[in-house]
């Protein structure tokens, strides 16, 4: 069993041949089945355009810098804004009817004032706090499942 050139194999086809057991074993095989897997190296060029992708890493670091963390909290929560960063947007959604303040101290009230939040309802904060050094973020009237979402820069 062999592969064969298609021309080759063209020509055992043809109108009235009746190809040998042994020529259609040679088509089979000059053929990949869908069930083998095909090597990366036997599609040209596809190694090289694989390797200019970026790597997992490179991925998760840009990632990172686009989409929020997603906290669920269910109580009061201090969250840690690591140093060089901004605090950017916070998105604070409650599953009941919440007093909500968000602060560089605890029950502060220096990011957000007191504010009253509906059940289910997104609450939306634009910031301008950044971060010299690490820096405690507390949010504080979480009172039921609250989720979160910080967007930093």
């Amino acid at each position: 069993m062999a592969i064969q050139n298609i021309n080759t194999l063209k020509n055992w086809f043809k109108r009235g041949f009746k190809p040998l057991q042994q020529q259609f074993h040679d088509w089979m095989d000059s053929y990949w089945h869908k069930d083998e897997q095909l090597p990366i190296s036997s599609v040209n060029g596809l190694e090289s355009i694989l390797n200019t992708l970026p790597s997992q890493t490179a991925i998760n670091t840009i990632l990172a810098l686009v989409l929020p963390e997603v906290i669920n909290a269910t109580a009061d929560h201090v969250y840690t804004l690591k140093a060089g960063n901004r605090l950017q947007s916070v998105i604070i959604t409650p599953s009941a009817d919440s007093t909500i303040r968000i602060g560089t101290s605890n029950g502060g009230e220096e990011v957000m004032i007191e504010s009253f939040i509906q059940a289910s309802e997104a609450f939306i904060l634009d910031s301008a706090v950044y971060a010299v050094a690490d820096m405690p973020v507390y949010i504080n009237g979480i009172t039921s499942p609250t989720q979160i979402l910080i967007y930093k820069r």
